[in-house]
């Protein structure tokens, strides 16, 4: 995704990967991100080679941003954030997991709640950006949701419902519905014949208009 504050400003390029074991991959995702030039980048899945927690999350930054960074906070192992602070912006910009359709209710719900929390913490003024595998189906269509820009893919199910209530309840955009896009730009999880789109980025309503794309690319190693 590519944010924008004015034409006179250089774009923040902002990316999430669900990238597994970490061991001997870390420079290939290095160099992926390089080559796009992504700035932030919001990882889920992280682990390395003996580490049984596999449901961690990280952040990866640029060096152009390296500098900026004035807090980093993990709240647990499927969600964190870090504080980006620059001369036109002090952005929050959070790295989410969420539990998948087959775990427990409570589990879920620990998530849910959590990120709602946290997301309320955010100064009104401040930007905010929910980067990560969100693990549910928001479906094609708005249906009446203002989080939803009309454009997204397949079916909605109950976590993705999950997603657009927690969305709407913070005047938030789910940008990767925003844009008209090929299927193979929107889908981002394949399972066999099955294919699905559950993983997001979103943005205050305000801030819509500063993005100026949002959709799924290959992986480059």
């Amino acid at each position: 995704m590519r944010i924008v504050k004015d034409h006179n400003v250089a774009k923040t390029r902002i990316a999430f990967s669900n990238v597994g074991t970490l061991t001997g991959r870390s420079c290939e995702l290095a160099a992926a991100l390089e080559n796009r030039r992504i700035d932030l980048c919001a990882v889920q899945e992280t682990r390395w080679s003996g580490n049984k927690s596999k449901d961690r999350v990280g952040i990866v930054v640029s060096q152009r941003f390296r500098d900026s960074i004035a807090e980093v906070h993990r709240f647990d192992d499927r969600l964190m954030k870090v504080v980006v602070t620059t001369a036109e912006q002090r952005l929050h910009f959070f790295s989410a997991y969420a539990p998948q359709t087959g775990c427990c209710e409570q589990v879920k719900d620990d998530f849910w709640m959590l990120l709602d929390e946290k997301t309320a913490e955010v100064p009104m003024e401040d930007t905010i950006v929910v980067a990560g595998d969100l693990n549910g189906h928001v479906g094609a269509a708005k249906d009446g949701y203002r989080c939803h820009g009309g454009f997204g893919y397949g079916t909605r199910n109950d976590d993705g419902e999950r997603i657009l209530e927690y969305a709407d309840s913070h005047d938030l955009v789910i940008m990767n519905t925003k844009f008209r896009k090929r299927p193979s730009h929107l889908v981002s999880f394949y399972s066999g014949n099955a294919q699905t789109q559950i993983d997001f980025v979103l943005v205050r309503h305000r801030d819509q208009k500063l993005v100026t794309d949002a959709k799924v690319v290959p992986y480059e190693a």
